[in-house]
């Protein structure tokens, strides 16, 4: 699960560039004279954070550098902040490339209840830049303000295969085979909730601790009383199978099969 898909970063990249090429145009600015390029991205995972970036190189051919460039970010799931950082990027005389770059703490999302589902679902997150900085030895100054929205890829995934059934003379017993994903850099474990209803009613439940950074196969398996084997075999179209997940004490619903 590559870094790049789930921090959808190339888009913010793109708009950084755009970004600094408006600033390069604000008069009185040379905007003949500086050029602005994107030259390369890269991502990993290092000390509990989720980094992207990328290389962004700034030719200024005119008279005067720019001064004390100062981008600023936030990055927001909704009112909830993920991170935030002041990304001190010097002056730009003549050709320089500047190392911009995004942290995402992991630790954050595993434990903050408002987060946790970004664990399991893909959201649109939104990226607050501010841009500050002097032109001709500080007799200009300028603030720039940008939002724009990236891409989050969820940290895990899961599968459900075929359910079959086994009985014996005592117990009819329905299997539901479960493939379970995540990110290597998630620890930890969490706990799935199986529930089979029928018509609103709960017929039984079952628990599974899934361990979070691997690939993961088990069976969830709803053992009855060999007397339920024909009331369920003749009501298996209005049965449902509800997951949830649990991590610390929040539930998050991962979806119904029928």
């Amino acid at each position: 699960m590559k870094i790049k898909r789930i921090f959808g970063i190339s888009t913010a990249i793109a708009y950084i560039v755009i970004f600094l090429f408006i600033a390069s145009m604000i008069y009185p600015f040379p905007s003949h004279q500086i050029n602005i390029r994107e030259e390369g991205s890269y991502h990993y995972y290092s000390e509990g954070n989720l980094t992207a970036g990328s290389y962004i190189n700034i030719e200024n051919k005119g008279p005067y550098p720019l001064n004390n460039l100062v981008l600023s970010y936030q990055i927001l799931n909704g009112t909830y902040g993920l991170s935030s950082d002041k990304l001190y990027l010097g002056n730009a005389v003549g050709n320089k490339t500047l190392n911009i770059s995004f942290k995402i703490d992991v630790n954050k999302i595993l434990n903050v209840p408002e987060l946790n589902y970004l664990i399991f679902y893909p959201a649109n997150l939104t990226l607050k830049l501010n841009l500050t900085g002097n032109y001709a030895y500080g007799f200009i100054k300028f603030l720039l303000k940008c939002n724009v929205t990236i891409g989050w890829g969820a940290l895990a995934r899961y599968s459900v295969g075929q359910i079959y059934v086994t009985q014996n003379s005592t117990n009819f017993s329905v299997h539901v085979p479960f493939q379970f994903g995540s990110a290597p850099f998630l620890s930890g474990n969490v706990t799935l909730l199986s529930k089979m209803v029928l018509n609103g009613t709960v017929l039984k439940e079952a628990m599974t601790v899934l361990p979070l950074g691997t690939n993961y196969s088990t069976e969830i398996i709803f053992n009855f009383p060999i007397s339920y084997s024909n009331y369920l075999q003749q009501n298996a179209q209005y049965i449902k199978l509800y997951n949830y997940v649990i991590i610390k004490n929040n539930t998050i619903a991962l979806g119904v099969i029928q």
